[in-house]
C-alpha cells in the first residue's frame, strides 16, 4: 500500500501553529528511537568530516565536505523517513528493518541528494530567494523517493507538481 502524499484540494488554510504541535508531540513522544537510528551515522559523518578537513586542509575545496555530505544523508535520512512513516501508522520497525531498507534505496537516495544540492546551490547563487524557493519545491521529493520508490528525477518532477502554486502558503498563512 502506498501513502498518500498528494495535497488535498478545496481544503481549509493549513495553520502552522498545529503543525508545530503535531511535529512536536511527535518528535517528544519518539525523541530516543530517533536518536538511536539517526545518531551513530551522524557522529560517523562528523568524524569523517573531521578526519576529511584534517587531511585536505583549510584550504580545501568546500565541495569535499558536500560529497560527503551527499554519502552520509542517504544512509540516515531514508532510515528516518521509513521511520516516521511507519510510527504515523502505529507500526515499530526495528532500526535493522529500517537501515536494510534505507541501504536499498542509497544509490537513488544519493543522486537525488546530489541533484537537490545542484539546484539549491544554484538557486541561491543566483541571490537567497531563489534558493528558499529551490528548497520549498523540492520538499516532498526525498518522501517520494522512499515512500513511493521513484526515480530520482520523478520525485523531483513530483515535488514540483505537488507544490505547484502552494510555494509559500504555509511562512505566510496567519495562525488561527
Amino acid at each position: 500500500m502506498q501513502p498518500q502524499l498528494s495535497p488535498t484540494s478545496g481544503s481549509l488554510p493549513m495553520n502552522p501553529l498545529s503543525v508545530l504541535r503535531d511535529a512536536w508531540f511527535f518528535s517528544s513522544h519518539n525523541l530516543a528511537a530517533i536518536a538511536r537510528l539517526t545518531l551513530p551515522l551522524l557522529v560517523l559523518e562528523a568524524i569523517a568530516q573531521a578526519v576529511l578537513a584534517a587531511q585536505l586542509g583549510e584550504d580545501a575545496n568546500p565541495a569535499y565536505g558536500v560529497l560527503l555530505g551527499i554519502l552520509f544523508y542517504p544512509l540516515y535520512a531514508a532510515p528516518l523517513i521509513l521511520f516516521l512513516h511507519a510510527r504515523s501508522n502505529g507500526q515499530t520497525p526495528g532500526n535493522a528493518q529500517l537501515f536494510a531498507a534505507g541501504l536499498q534505496l542509497w544509490p537513488s537516495f544519493a543522486l537525488l541528494a546530489g541533484f537537490s544540492t545542484l539546484a539549491i546551490m544554484l538557486g541561491l547563487s543566483l541571490f537567497i530567494v531563489p534558493g528558499i524557493w529551490v528548497m520549498v519545491r523540492l520538499a516532498f521529493a526525498e518522501l517520494l523517493l522512499v515512500l513511493r520508490q521513484e526515480p530520482p528525477l520523478r520525485a523531483l518532477q513530483g515535488s514540483f507538481a505537488m507544490t505547484d502554486g502552494r510555494s509559500w502558503p504555509a511562512p505566510t498563512c496567519p495562525p488561527h
